[in-house]
């Protein structure tokens, strides 16, 4: 699935005049310039969205030769919540890579085991030992 984008409206660029920005741009979407004007005096309202990348650059370019700042947002996809009690969705098995690699351990864990209580067997010795008499 390839990425989606919107374009929201930034207020005027520097140095335009409000009436004359709202008169093109009421043109351009085919809106009333009252309507226009009160969006042009907010910030961050979505002009268009779900649209691909080109598109969403077109649309930011004529926004802009209008006189208005315009961004334009990768849209991030939303994950529907899942009902209380729902079960969640069933993950791919993964293969235990493990099982195909061959043990080269010499040693069993029994004996692994017998071997650290012996060593700590023969530390407790050596501490004995060397306490003074």
């Amino acid at each position: 699935m390839s990425p989606t984008y919107r374009v929201m409206l930034d207020g005027l660029a520097a140095n335009r005049d409000p009436d004359e920005v709202a008169a093109h741009l009421a043109r351009i979407l085919n809106a009333a310039p009252g309507t226009v004007r009160a969006l042009l005096g907010s910030r961050g309202v979505v002009v268009r969205e779900g649209i691909d990348r080109d598109e969403a650059m077109r649309c930011r370019a004529v926004l802009e030769r209008a006189g208005c700042r315009a961004v334009v947002n990768r849209e991030i996809p939303v994950v529907a919540p899942t009902r209380p009690g729902a079960q969640p969705p069933e993950l791919p098995a993964v293969p235990d890579v493990m099982a195909a690699v061959p043990s080269t351990n010499k040693f069993s864990a029994s004996r692994t085991v017998s071997y650290a209580i012996g060593f700590a067997i023969a530390l407790l010795v050596a501490l004995i030992v060397s306490l003074p008499k």
